[in-house]
């Protein structure tokens, strides 16, 4: 894997896992299946048919010790050529998931967390686990989410409005530009952390471009490379080998040329 990342010539392409060690149960799939447009049930709501509140793993033990066991139990089986560690649970700030943010009015709640806030400490202590549970044998990578995804993955998949979160991108652009530093600046605490008290060995980061076609490259360039790359930049400050996700899941597609 070391080879494959410095440039040298591999025998073979390095093979790896990941999988998410949480799922929505079926019920609540189906229900959302069903909605047309943004949900109609709060967040609040949610968190109480699900008590394992897929979004802040920091606060469900359940979610936390599936996920350890989860990547434990695979790496065993699997015996893979590297390890990307899912973050389960931490896919957005806390001042994202407390505050509900789904609309531009939302974004002036955003602050600042403590360097001891469990968002940032139950990470460190799950990528510390494991990579201590891989003893060297391979090369792990942590997950981790630019600022606008992690944005986008609270609205998208808790609020189920993925047109308002483009929308907001396009027409409140400076709002959104703000609130992705302050998200910026909590994530690069979070990457110091993991740097200082674990042995991972880099991060696996994962950036979208906007998906309207309105959002172009100047727009992108000016409002949302901004608080990707301070992340990103950070990143390779601190650790020489890194993978950059290009995220096109659920079909979304990303200009590379960006």
């Amino acid at each position: 894997m070391l080879d494959l990342l410095d440039g040298k010539p591999v025998s073979r392409v390095p093979v790896g896992f990941w999988w998410h060690y949480y799922s929505v149960p079926a019920p609540l799939q189906y229900i959302q299946s069903k909605m047309k447009g943004p949900s109609k049930v709060p967040p609040e709501v949610i968190w109480k048919i699900l008590p394992n509140n897929p979004f802040k793993g920091y606060d469900s033990p359940k979610i936390f010790a599936n996920n350890l066991a989860g990547h434990k139990r695979d790496y065993t089986a699997l015996k893979p050529d590297f390890v990307k560690i899912m973050s389960d649970g931490f896919f957005s700030h806390p001042s994202i998931v407390d505050n509900k943010v789904s609309s531009a009015e939302d974004l002036a709640a955003i602050k600042r967390i403590e360097p001891t806030h469990p968002w940032i400490r139950k990470q460190v202590e799950l990528v510390k686990n494991l990579v201590e549970f891989y003893n060297n044998e391979v090369m792990a990578f942590y997950t981790v989410f630019a600022p606008i995804q992690q944005f986008r993955l609270f609205i998208e998949y808790i609020i189920k409005d993925v047109d308002g979160f483009q929308t907001m991108l396009l027409e409140h652009k400076e709002a959104v530009a703000r609130a992705a530093e302050i998200i910026a600046d909590d994530t690069i605490v979070l990457l110091e952390a993991l740097k200082a008290e674990t042995r991972i060995d880099g991060m696996f980061y994962s950036v979208q471009s906007a998906q309207r076609t309105e959002c172009d490259r100047a727009h992108h360039d000016k409002w949302i490379k901004p608080s990707d790359m301070r992340v990103l930049n950070r990143i390779n400050e601190l650790w020489p080998h890194n993978i950059l996700h290009v995220c096109g899941y659920e079909h979304y597609q990303n200009d590379l040329e960006y």
